[in-house]
């Protein structure tokens, strides 16, 4: 059988393929790919960044404000890095679009105008249907217009294009085919975008004053026991539908719960 064929299926593989096109087999015969270990390397950093940031906010209660800034700042640093350590990458694509720094700075003055019409149309579609998604701009109340522009309009489009489009999906075509890059660079850019506390499902079962702060009684989804929240430390709630009536999950079970806690 020819070095170039698969030692499973036989078909040939494509130049520099880590797998076959065929079958999926691992190619046994090369060594990794240099491109296809620098995108790995780049998005574990991308990760490295993003962990702490959510680990900060949702067990520790930082301030998202202060945790956005942080992590977009190291973002764009390990991307920029990373970008010029494979400038070869990246620059074939700058040359190719058409038009020059001109070109992208009026693209990036139009970026606050889509953020505008999005939030427009994101609005309609709560007013017309009674949705209720979480306000992502609620960590930039209080605070100067330009950074909620910065840190969404301008800095996406330079981190978040260089990134995945750039390197990532650049240094995969050098190893995969096209249709095997766009599926493993967008699984890439939806991990680094999952949203982790919009996944932490709690049912609300009671409001508690206590002489100076409220706390909410909930059903926590994720750890399947009762919390207790502090209002005060709360920084965006998403209201969602309603809750099945579960057995072990209601008010009186956390009340029970409570006693037998306060009888030990």
């Amino acid at each position: 059988m020819s070095a170039d064929a698969c030692n499973f299926c036989g078909a040939l593989y494509k130049p520099n393929a880590a797998f076959c096109a065929e079958c999926g087999q691992r190619r046994i015969v090369l060594g990794e790919p240099s491109e296809l270990r620098f995108v790995i390397k780049f998005f574990i950093t991308l990760l490295a960044v993003m962990m702490p940031a959510l680990i900060y906010v949702v067990h520790l209660k930082g301030s998202p404000f202060i945790t956005d800034i942080v992590a977009s700042t190291g973002l764009l640093v390990v991307t920029l890095g990373f970008a010029a350590a494979r400038r070869d990458l990246w620059w074939p694509l700058y040359k190719t679009t058409g038009f020059g720094p001109v070109g992208f700075l009026m693209v990036l003055l139009a970026a606050p105008l889509v953020l505008a019409l999005v939030l427009g149309y994101v609005h309609g579609l709560s007013s017309a249907f009674g949705i209720h998604p979480p306000d992502e701009l609620e960590s930039f109340r209080g605070h100067h217009v330009m950074w909620m522009l910065g840190l969404i309009a301008f800095l996406p489009p330079i981190m978040e294009e260089l990134a995945f489009r750039g390197v990532i999906y650049t240094g995969l075509r050098k190893t995969l085919g096209v249709a095997e890059s766009f599926i493993i660079s967008s699984f890439a850019f939806a991990l680094l975008h999952l949203s982790l506390p919009a996944l932490l499902t709690h049912v609300p079962l009671g409001l508690y004053f206590w002489g100076q702060r409220w706390t909410l009684a909930a059903w926590c989804e994720m750890r399947e026991d009762f919390r207790n929240f502090r209002l005060d430390r709360t920084a965006n709630v998403a209201i969602g539908n309603r809750f099945p009536d579960e057995p072990g999950k209601r008010l009186d079970d956390f009340l029970r719960a409570m006693r037998a806690d306060a009888a030990r």
